[in-house]
């Protein structure tokens, strides 16, 4: 493979991720009015701020406030500033305070991600307040923290500015100027993309001044930088194609300067050379002095690839239908089959197999690629059906498993596999995995794929959901007064008296998880899920979980992926 091709499968890669198969929406009917139900929701979420005066510990209150504060600014401004405004003042204490031990670091540290998070949610809304929260929570006490904070408060900023380039454009751009002082960063591709969709004149300010910084730094010597400068070329084209020109001069012009004409043998230079030559092919008619690198470039370097199809292919993938992605390998046969690939995984995701098996047979040369495709079709449309026949092949693949753990989560997996395509084949597995979880040997194991279980059960809207939950809640009440009693001989998961919400240790961990998809649980049954919360013995994990359940009503249905702490899915 070319250097060339090489970049851009790079870059086709990023872009290319697949759905999940099984990443709709559920399409259920809704348990009630969606007006009462968000109406519950509210109240609830008004119901835990009155209780945040209750909470001992400054994170809980902060962290709380905060989560409060987001899903109530629609419904209610002058309510959600003053919980921000609470959560900005137990910030600015913590961040303030004397750092005596590695305990309390590690608490500074929790507070500096509380701070960044806070930060970004109100910059959703207020684009200003947010810049005045940062202002107000800097920490100033601290000699070493604030010159961490120096280091890493770019990209903060730069982040923020992101977030607020839909709501204040001009904002953004002045602060991403501002950090052009300090170098080049990803970060701030991002926040080009994102300007350029909203006021494409501020696009055309920022880029041009990014061209002049690259004109200034040292690329020949920095492989960070210059990955900058093939993101750039490749994923953004500019309103102005002039702007476009005077990058590429920009490299034409530091390459002349370091030799690239002549036959240089130094390795730093032949390394920079070459770099040129493979992201400028074909590109002397923007500037006619590229004709003089054609010496570094290799044999095969002259895929006519441009960043106008970039910019466009990036366009269809964010909102092109398969049709679209077909007229884009048709026009651009040098990256064709990696398009065709793409619009491949959208039919079967579809489950249009047929498309899929056009596709395959008519675009993927490859034979032992298209093999592989052609069975992945097959297997995925022999999912859809679930008979008597399949059910004894499974049940012969499990047999074949020994240890109880991974016969369960054989069966969750399979489960999952049908999940949104045949109910009745999940039920059917689900109860099977239940009934062995139940006689795995009690522990951490037993109690976490119970907890699986019990959640894809909230996925397919059955009550088995909350009979599972109802039956683990006594142990984890009392797994979390034994952590509480422990807390210091393992892990930390007490903080000012009261359970942190940092996911320390396993207790931790399997709380999280149920945090990270209280989506299922209010959407399968608000008021029983609001029931079930209640019967957590420590107040401040009640009222986290009845916030997550009231902004899981707030954001609307889940998707049919659960979400374990550890990011897996299942």
């Amino acid at each position: 493979m070319t250097r060339t091709l090489f970049i851009l499968v790079m870059i086709l890669a990023a872009l290319f991720r697949p759905a999940h198969a099984q990443d709709s929406p559920l399409t259920d009917k809704p348990q009630t009015n969606d007006a009462a139900l968000r109406e519950k929701a509210f109240n609830l979420l008004e119901s835990a701020a009155g209780q945040l005066n209750t909470l001992q510990s400054p994170e809980n209150r902060a962290r709380l406030g905060a989560n409060i504060a987001d899903s109530l600014w629609d419904h209610d401004e002058k309510r959600a500033r003053a919980l921000f405004a609470l959560a900005q003042e137990d910030i600015k204490a913590a961040l303030n305070r004397e750092v005596d031990d590695p305990n309390d670091m590690h608490t500074v540290r929790v507070f500096l991600k509380l701070r960044v998070d806070t930060v970004e949610r109100i910059a959703k809304y207020d684009a200003e307040l947010a810049f005045a929260f940062l202002s107000a929570t800097e920490p100033t006490s601290n000699k070493e923290l604030v010159k961490q904070l120096t280091e890493s408060e770019r990209g903060l900023e730069l982040r923020l500015a992101s977030q607020m380039a839909n709501n204040n454009v001009e904002l953004a751009v002045k602060l991403a100027r501002q950090s052009l002082d300090q170098g080049l960063s990803n970060d701030l591709l991002v926040l080009l993309k994102r300007v350029d969709k909203k006021d494409k004149s501020q696009a055309l300010i920022l880029y041009k001044d990014i061209v002049k910084k690259v004109r200034d730094v040292n690329l020949e010597d920095d492989w960070n930088l210059r990955n900058f400068v093939t993101n750039l070329m490749y994923s953004f084209k500019p309103s102005d194609n002039s702007a476009f020109r005077e990058l590429i001069g920009v490299l034409i012009t530091k390459a002349l300067a370091l030799g690239c004409a002549n036959n240089v043998t130094e390795d730093h230079r032949t390394q920079f050379c070459g770099w040129v030559a493979s992201i400028l092919p074909q590109l002397e008619r923007l500037d006619p002095r590229a004709v003089q690198l054609k010496r570094w470039a290799r044999e095969g370097n002259d895929a006519n690839i441009s960043p106008e199809a970039f910019h466009e292919l990036r366009e269809q993938l964010a909102q092109g239908t398969i049709n679209d992605l077909l007229a884009f390998a048709a026009r651009h046969p040098d990256i064709a089959e990696s398009v065709y690939r793409h619009a491949i995984r959208r039919s079967i995701v579809a489950n249009d197999f047929e498309m899929a098996r056009k596709l395959v047979t008519d675009h993927i040369a490859d034979p032992r690629s298209k093999e592989i495709l052609l069975v992945e079709i097959k297997r995925k449309q022999e999912w859809l059906s679930f008979d008597d026949k399949k059910l004894a092949e499974l049940q012969s693949q499990l047999n074949e498993i020994q240890p109880a753990n991974q016969r369960v989560q054989f069966l969750l997996d399979q489960a999952k596999q049908f999940s949104g395509n045949n109910r009745n084949a999940v039920l059917k597995l689900l109860k099977q995995a239940s009934e062995m979880a139940d006689t795995m040997k009690p522990g951490n194991e037993q109690t976490d794929v119970q907890l699986k279980v019990a959640l894809l059960y909230c996925v397919e809207k059955n009550e088995r959901c909350f009979g599972i939950m109802e039956s683990l809640l006594p142990k984890l009440n009392e797994l979390v007064d034994a952590a509480v009693k422990l807390d210091g001989y393992e892990t930390r998961y007490v903080r000012d008296g009261e359970w942190n919400m940092s996911a320390n240790g396993p207790v931790g961990q399997l709380l999280t998880t149920m945090s990270l998809n209280a989506g299922y649980f209010a959407w399968c049954d608000f008021d029983r899920a609001v029931s079930l919360s209640a019967q957590f013995d420590r107040p401040e994990i009640r009222l986290m979980a009845q916030v997550k359940l009231a902004q899981s009503i707030l954001s609307g249905p889940p998707k049919r992926q659960v979400t374990s702490y550890y990011g897996e899915t299942y």
